[in-house]
């Protein structure tokens, strides 16, 4: 069966077609989870969380996208929520910050009005 056919079952409430959408999914998901986070354990505990929010809200997924590209989406989403939650920074809190800024005050220099 195809994608999109799961998909369509899956929103329907078929839970075999979910469970073979999260299945086809796993490993791709969790690899990712891994290089994300760098820790065998917290990738498969953000794993367990973004299937299960997957599932719960499946219904909610329009199709505009792979569903592989969703759970990463949630996955990210989940990582982010745990680092919050824990009060953990990273490096890349500040660096999107600063990139934000810096663009801000480009603009802000190339369109200057003098009066």
């Amino acid at each position: 069966m195809e994608e999109k056919e799961l998909l369509d079952k899956a929103r329907q409430g078929n839970k075999h077609c979910l469970n073979l959408l999260l299945q086809n999914n796993y490993q791709m998901l969790y690899g990712f989870l891994i290089k994300l986070t760098g820790d065998k354990d917290l990738a498969e505990d953000l794993v367990q969380d973004t299937l299960l929010k997957a599932s719960l809200n499946i219904t909610k997924f329009r199709g505009e996208s792979k569903f592989s590209s969703y759970l990463i989406k949630i996955g990210i989403n989940t990582h982010k929520n745990y680092l919050r939650k824990n009060k953990i920074r990273t490096e890349h809190d500040d660096f999107e910050f600063k990139t934000i800024s810096a663009n801000c005050n480009n603009f802000i220099r190339k369109h200057r009005i003098s009066i």
